[in-house]
């Protein structure tokens, strides 16, 4: 398991994982071959003492939750059990511990951001986040984004910076950790780490590259900013390298914030 939390940790903060879909899709594999004596559990502990000694946070369950309000002063790791009949202790597999909770009289900062698209070589990968300050927009100084790869067999690529990356086909099968970043007032950071899905091979029609080296990336709105009543579309270049392109587009609006976007009924 490897967490995912905001840094600095509040008490009103969720503490969940990078690698929730590829642990809980592991461990549903592993329990199809197991027998009815065997159980696999998820389980949240806590320490007070730097490690030194860890309670269980409730009590073991078969599906996996994010972890959430927090204690300060206490750091939290996630447990998962194998229990059996026919073994005294259960067999247990440990994340790292989070950092330590902040107090509760500490700013709340949140970073907020879209879902990582599932990667896919030769199709330009954007994050795109915003950064909250007691669950209102606020100032920041900057934002960083770093990506690395991280193969399947663990080996770890060379960060790499920028809101997006454009994988390649060294990268078919990796996974990428990226780091959000912000800097805010006297030089304190608040950031964030998310891991994406696998990269997938290329499109292998030679239309669909053809048009997605058309399009600008990432795809682009006009006008950049709008109000009530105001006609949105795409770029007059992007519409034209449709309109010459023989694939067949389909479109889907969303409305809503980073985070939260919706799909539009008309």
């Amino acid at each position: 398991p490897v967490l995912r939390f905001e840094s600095p940790l509040h008490p009103s903060d969720t503490i969940g994982l990078q690698n929730e879909t590829q642990l809980t899709d592991e461990v549903d594999a592993l329990r199809a071959t197991l027998s009815s004596n065997t159980e696999i559990k998820y389980l949240w502990e806590v320490t007070s003492n730097g490690g030194t000694t860890w309670q269980p946070v409730g009590s073991a369950s078969a599906d996996y939750q994010d972890l959430s309000p927090l204690t300060e002063n206490q750091q939290y790791r996630l447990v998962v059990l194998g229990t059996s009949s026919s073994i005294a202790e259960p067999a247990r597999v440990e994340s790292l511990e989070s950092e330590v909770v902040t107090l509760a009289s500490e700013p709340d900062y949140d970073i907020v951001y879209d879902a990582l698209e599932i990667p896919q070589v030769d199709v330009l990968l954007t994050v795109t986040s915003k950064l909250l300050l007691n669950g209102s927009d606020t100032r920041f100084d900057a934002r960083t984004v770093s990506w690395v790869s991280i193969a399947p067999d663990g080996t770890r690529g060379s960060p790499r910076s920028g809101s997006s990356i454009m994988p390649s086909g060294a990268d078919e099968g990796a996974r990428y950790e990226v780091t959000l970043t912000y800097q805010v007032d006297e030089g304190q950071e608040v950031s964030v780490t998310l891991r994406s899905a696998p990269v997938i091979a290329a499109p292998n029609d030679a239309d669909i590259l053809a048009l997605l080296d058309a399009l600008s990336p990432p795809l682009s709105l006009t006008p950049d900013g709008v109000s009530v009543n105001t006609v949105v579309s795409l770029t007059p270049a992007d519409k034209a390298a449709i309109a010459a392109s023989s694939v067949n587009v389909e479109y889907l609006w969303k409305s809503g914030d980073i985070g939260n976007f919706e799909e539009m009924s008309t």
